[in-house]
């Protein structure tokens, strides 16, 4: 499975190279393909780091990366999962159903206060292979204690923990988070498909 290619050609030194990421089936086995002309000498030529990690460019350039919401006043209030990506924490682009969860960073929170309660341990039936944590945020939202409408998971996942027979569990803790739904951060693979964009924020 070929994600991208790049072409990267030296005019000064009349180099050239073509590269490729090349993701196997688990997500670890990640590697890289070069090819290069034969009269290329060893040692000469640099390879190129490839995509800029979405992590790192949100670090850096939040303010480029959020996008108007339209959809505002419909969006205000809800239970949020909450990610934080650096010193920021951001709520998760929602997922439909019992799945796993998107990973996604939407929207900016600008307050975050601990609710206090607990501790909370969250169950779950295992849906399908033991290694995907899917659950329903209907689930969570059943532990939350008054006035909490946010959680995050506190611990590691445990797949069939002793006396719970095929069950997820982990611990969560619950927050009153305050959201500006104004503006949404723009997903990852929309800023990959304009390169332009992309390279403007590579420092």
């Amino acid at each position: 499975h070929h994600d991208y290619f790049e072409f990267d050609y030296d005019r000064r030194e009349q180099r050239e190279s073509l590269a490729s990421d090349v993701s196997c089936h688990e997500w670890w086995n990640g590697v890289r393909l070069l090819g290069v002309r034969p009269d290329i000498i060893p040692g000469t030529i640099s390879i190129h780091p490839g995509l800029p990690n979405f992590e790192t460019l949100l670090k850096g350039h939040l303010e480029q990366l959020l996008r108007p919401n339209p959809d505002s006043a419909k969006q205000k209030g809800g239970f949020y999962h909450l990610l934080q990506i650096g010193n920021q924490h951001f709520t998760e682009y929602p997922k439909r159903g019992d799945r796993m969860d998107t990973g996604a960073p939407e929207f900016v929170v600008t307050s975050v206060k601990p609710v206090q309660g607990g501790p909370f341990l969250f169950n779950t039936s295992v849906g399908g292979f033991y290694g995907y944590f899917k659950y329903g945020i209907k689930e969570v939202s059943r532990l939350a204690p008054k006035g909490a409408n946010a959680y995050m998971f506190t611990q590691p996942i445990i797949t069939n923990p002793p006396g719970r027979k095929m069950q997820h569990t982990t611990g969560v803790k619950f927050f009153k988070v305050e959201v500006d739904t104004s503006r949404r951060v723009i997903r990852d693979e929309d800023v990959y498909r304009d390169y332009e964009f992309m390279m403007s924020l590579i420092d």
